[in-house]
This record gives structure tokens, sequence and C-alpha cells, in this order.
């Protein structure tokens, strides 16, 4: 019994050097134009995407992020508002959901959706927001 339990241990143990690199070689395709609107709350002198305002103000704002470039994990594009437009680069975790953006973090929840947020301070602002997005085919 004992030995059964040590081999079904080194078995996995084997197999999870193997789960993480399938995991990293195997990254989901980002290409394309994601869209959704953000739900915002933010205090700034200056902003770019909104208008700047000297209390907190809660605002709705539609967006969309660009992947024009994507090599194994890692990708390149675009976030746009009506107003402006930033450049984006990032990494898909080892995990192929998670997402890891300079300004923002999000998680894919399926081949075509994901969520994606974004904490910005400065000494000038705050921003936080969150939106669902839809890649369009």
């Amino acid at each position: 019994m004992l030995a059964r339990w040590i081999g079904t241990g080194i078995i996995a143990a084997l197999l999870v050097p193997a789960t993480i690199a399938f995991a990293q070689t195997n990254a989901p395709d980002l290409k394309g134009g994601w869209s959704g609107t953000a739900e915002i709350v933010h205090r700034s002198e200056a902003a770019e995407h909104v208008d700047p305002t000297a209390e907190p103000s809660f605002r709705t704002l539609p967006f969309t992020i660009t992947i024009e470039q994507q090599e194994g994990r890692r990708f390149a594009g675009s976030l746009a508002s009506a107003r402006a437009s930033d450049p984006l680069i990032g990494m898909i975790r080892s995990d192929g959901r998670r997402l890891h953006m300079v300004t923002l973090t999000g998680e894919l929840l399926g081949p075509d959706e994901m969520e994606v947020c974004r904490t910005e301070v400065t000494p000038h602002s705050m921003n936080v927001y969150c939106a669902m997005l839809t890649r369009r085919r």
C-alpha cells in the first residue's frame, strides 16, 4: 500500500512541470478588438479619458482594447476611449487565464470574454475601474 502511494506521488511530481510547460506554450490567442463599458470611480485634477473632477466621480465609459501582436504569452496593442488612446503591453499568466498588463490586470472568462481592472494613483489623481469586454470577430 505504501509503495502505491509513493508511486502515485512520484507520478504527480513528474506531471506538474509538464502541466506548467503546457500552460506556457499553449497560450490563448488574444488578437482582435475587445470592447465594453467600464465602471469608473475617479478623482483627478487632470484626466485623459474623462473630465477632471476635484470630488469623487462615478462614471461609465465605453472603451476598447485592441491586441495587434502576440508571441506566445506576450502581447501588445492599445487601450482606447473616445477621447484618448494609450499603448498596451502584457503577459498571459502561466495558468492561461489571468492577464498581467502595465496598469491593468485581467482574467479571461471565456474565449471571447475578459474582465479587466485598473488602479492608478498619481500626485494629482486617483482612478479605479473595471470592465467586462467582449471580442469582436
